[in-house]
């Protein structure tokens, strides 16, 4: 086998974090990270549910502004917004700035999810591109 070109795999280390692989960031390390404050059960319990408050009652109203600006625009302006928001986490050490930015950041995952499911925009289909007899 051969081994892979350390460039190629360079650029998977670098583009790695930035995928919606830290979703599961959220899920998991934030509860931890509030308990590790000192934050009792009920403010750990609002910090782990809050990233879905906002996508749950504005999902229709975001898909208008697609409809209205464009999926492209609005689905990159909600993946950069969850990209700057993501370093913060770590800096803010207050329950009320945590859940404000669970809040914003979990609207921002959500909503840029919403933009890459567009239905102009079909899933590409596996095919067979060489004919073999059977």
């Amino acid at each position: 086998m051969n081994a892979p070109r350390s460039r190629s795999l360079a650029s998977l280390y670098v583009a790695g974090p930035f995928s919606m692989g830290y979703v599961d960031f959220y899920t998991f390390l934030i509860p931890l990270y509030g308990l590790s404050l000192g934050f009792d059960a009920s403010e750990v319990g609002l910090l782990a549910g809050a990233r879905s408050i906002i996508a749950m009652f504005l999902s229709i109203h975001i898909g208008v502004l697609m409809d209205r600006f464009g999926t492209r625009k609005v689905t990159l302006f909600f993946v950069w917004t969850g990209m700057a928001l993501a370093p913060l986490f770590p800096l803010v050490p207050w329950f009320w700035a945590l859940l404000l930015l669970q809040l914003i950041n979990g609207a921002a995952v959500s909503f840029a999810w919403v933009g890459r499911t567009d239905p102009d925009r079909p899933a590409r289909r596996w095919r067979r591109t060489t004919s073999r007899p059977l």
